[in-house]
């Protein structure tokens, strides 16, 4: 197979547009800010747009002219929340800044359900995520 190389805004203008024609996409993640679940050029994730999300969703959103793929911890009306699972920032977004969530993942060829106990934990124990991230990046 043929691989060709985009840069990151047309590749995220042409995901943005099958996510509209209600198309699955899938791409491999590129960074940090999802560790310990999404590992930087190894994990690959399957999106799909929905009519409405919710908390704990993985969600491709827009912000600041950039795509990103965190984690929804907040919805008040309009307005949502999102941070990065190995990230401290926060977002603020519109809803209608999301294209799409996340409904599964693969990292070294495993099919994993995005949403199960593992990351539930994870944001329980988001006051420990300093030494957690310590420990999964070695």
């Amino acid at each position: 197979m043929k691989q060709v190389t985009l840069k990151n805004d047309a590749f995220m203008a042409l995901i943005i547009e099958h996510l509209n024609l209600g198309q699955e996409v899938s791409f491999i993640v590129k960074g940090t800010s999802m560790m310990p679940f999404f590992k930087n050029m190894r994990t690959e994730v399957i999106v799909k747009k929905f009519s409405s999300y919710k908390k704990n969703d993985v969600v491709l959103f827009t912000f600041e002219g950039k795509e990103l793929l965190h984690r929804i911890i907040k919805i008040d009306q309009d307005q949502v929340t999102l941070r990065g699972d190995g990230s401290y920032q926060k977002e603020v977004i519109l809803m209608h800044e999301i294209h799409g969530k996340v409904i599964r993942f693969k990292t070294r060829g495993k099919k994993i359900w995005a949403y199960g106990f593992k990351h539930r934990l994870w944001n329980i124990l988001y006051f420990m995520r300093p030494v957690l991230l310590k420990l999964v990046r070695k």
